[in-house]
């Protein structure tokens, strides 16, 4: 039974670990340490049960068959006739088999996602444009950023997304190219684009499957739901740093805003980096867009907010182990 054990105590230590986490980002404003810390609390999961059921479960078993080590006979004795008295023998495996199937589900799901986001692409007709493809490097000199594919789609809705994994591609509809004015698209542009440097079509991927794989933890829900709000804010953030134009961007989000209120149920293309992902983030996009401008955020010492990370790393890892050779002595080498 002790795999079951060892399984249930790495996710409650993991959730223990990662509320503190969660706990810590109210101290930091930094954009990046903040999505270091949310993928942290993603990870720990993971990184709790490889720690608990291979590593330090393996380890301890050499250890004690090495050093002839045991618990004595009748606490060994009792807690055994107490397992075998309250769970059933096949519970044994039951859980790591349980999360075992729901990761692998997760994975699979996550490359669906992407099989049919490439299959909907194909099928709505998206295409170069070769004058939007120079006008979007041209942004993309300026600001310095990659310059991914750009595509087209025939779609009289507002569109602006990004996705893709070894080639980044950002698709607008013919909405946005029609009723945007060039500072506008420029906006939507240098925006899309600081997702492709960020990487964060590939960070929320990971994040999407590390969430579907531990769905039933709140601290893994909570800390993507931030990851998702939080990338189109710094996005906005280095827009406006980069062009120093806070409401075109404001101006964009509004047409975008105004469009869904008159056509709430318009079909949206899921699965991928969305410009307007949620009515209320962008009603909050672009109130701080146009309240104030945007300036550079106080950033903490990294060296600080490093120990800090690495302290609560290590602190995990300990309490993994320690709550490892505490139940293995119970349960007997």
């Amino acid at each position: 039974m002790h795999h079951t054990l060892l399984g249930f105590l790495s996710l409650v230590l993991a959730t223990f670990g990662s509320a503190l986490t969660m706990r810590m980002l109210n101290a930091i404003d930094e954009w990046s340490w903040r999505r270091a810390l949310q993928l942290l609390v993603l990870l720990m999961p993971p990184v709790a049960l490889g720690l608990g059921l291979s590593l330090f479960h393996h380890l301890f078993h050499y250890l004690c068959d090495l050093f002839s080590l045991s618990s004595p006979a009748w606490l060994e004795s009792a807690f055994s006739t107490w397992l075998e008295s309250t769970f059933p023998t096949w519970l044994d495996r039951a859980l790591p088999i349980a999360l075992g199937i729901v990761a692998l589900g997760a994975v699979c799901f996550g490359g669906i996602r992407l099989i049919l986001m490439a299959r909907v692409m194909s099928r709505s007709g998206a295409c170069h444009h070769a004058a939007l493809e120079r006008y979007a490097h041209d942004v993309a000199q300026r600001l310095g950023a990659v310059q991914p594919r750009i595509l087209v789609c025939s779609y009289d809705h507002p569109l602006a997304l990004t996705y893709g994994i070894f080639r980044p591609t950002i698709v607008l509809s013919t909405w946005m190219i029609e009723k945007l004015d060039q500072h506008e698209l420029e906006a939507v542009l240098a925006h899309e684009l600081e997702h492709v440097t960020r990487s964060d079509y590939l960070i929320v991927l990971l994040a999407t499957v590390l969430r579907d794989a531990f769905f039933y933890l709140p601290t893994s829900r909570k800390a993507y739901r931030q990851l998702q709000q939080e990338k189109e804010l710094v996005c906005d953030d280095l827009v406006v740093h980069a062009t120093r134009r806070p409401l075109a961007l404001a101006s964009a989000l509004t047409k975008v805003w105004l469009h869904r209120a008159e056509t709430p149920r318009y079909a949206m293309v899921g699965g991928a980096q969305l410009l307007a992902n949620g009515s209320t983030l962008t009603d909050y996009r672009i109130k701080r867009l146009m309240d104030a401008p945007l300036l550079p955020r106080t950033q903490p010492s990294r060296i600080r907010v490093l120990g800090t990370s690495l302290s609560i790393v290590l602190a995990f890892v300990v309490a993994q182990a320690i709550s490892c050779i505490l139940l293995l002595a119970v349960v007997g080498c």
